[in-house]
């Protein structure tokens, strides 16, 4: 077992921690959830990213809101719209049968303004985007943010600007994420190795000084079975 743990620590940082059966398991969930990435990961407990990289691997693409797109004929049509309704974004998605929401972001990559009441609020910002560039210029946090950090940071931001069609002009950093994994191969072992000798996360966490939280994240990300916790369970139900 130590080998294989200090085979699965050595591999961590290019993601081959996860075992061949998760693996297997992962790739099959495709048909079984029909592409759903999202609740493929509520399913197999695993983070949406790792579901959908374990995915493309194998070229299946994922469906649902990562990857809907509209025809190329209807994007057309809505473009087309603009001098037709004379810009107006409520108007167009009524005739067309489109969200607003869609109507604007098609027009917004053509350089097309939407003419009339704005709808685009947020905050108290005018869109999304707008609240992003005020929280990017007064708070240093939001600055220099990966699209998945800023996910972890505010997720409603994140999402809001998804929804908007706004997350590519926020210009957010793509690629790598630093800081993803913050604890050193050798904790992460020291983890691992403490956990398979003690049986029990809340012994682990005492000798390691770690949160039960990031103990538990770690042994996941390290393939190794968590065994139920009796005596946190008890712990949490006594008086």
């Amino acid at each position: 077992m130590t080998n294989t743990l200090e085979s699965r620590v050595k591999n961590f940082g290019n993601h081959s921690f996860l075992s061949e059966t998760d693996v297997r398991k992962i790739v099959d969930s495709y048909t079984t959830f029909h592409g759903n990435a999202s609740e493929t990961a509520r399913q197999l407990k695993h983070n949406r990213l790792t579901i959908t990289r374990y995915w493309n691997k194998e070229g299946l693409k994922a469906m649902g809101v990562i990857s809907r797109r509209l025809p190329e004929t209807d994007v057309r049509k809505i473009v087309d719209s603009y001098t037709t309704f004379h810009g107006n974004a409520s108007e167009t998605a009524r005739q067309l049968g489109h969200c607003e929401i869609t109507i604007r972001k098609c027009w917004n990559k053509e350089g097309l303004k939407a003419i009339g009441h704005l709808t685009l609020t947020y905050r108290g910002f005018e869109s999304p985007l707008d609240c992003f560039r005020f929280y990017e210029q007064t708070d240093e946090e939001y600055r220099d943010l990966t699209r998945y950090q800023l996910a972890q940071k505010d997720s409603g931001l994140h999402r809001a600007l998804i929804r908007y069609g706004q997350i590519d002009d926020a210009n957010l950093r793509k690629g790598k994420i630093k800081g993803r994994y913050p604890l050193s191969k050798k904790e992460i072992y020291k983890i691992g190795e403490v956990y398979i000798q003690t049986g029990h996360i809340d012994k682990t966490t005492k000798i390691t000084s770690h949160s039960y939280h990031t103990i538990s994240k770690y042994l996941r990300y390290l393939g190794i079975e968590i065994k139920e916790n009796r005596g946190r369970k008890k712990k949490r139900h006594s008086t």
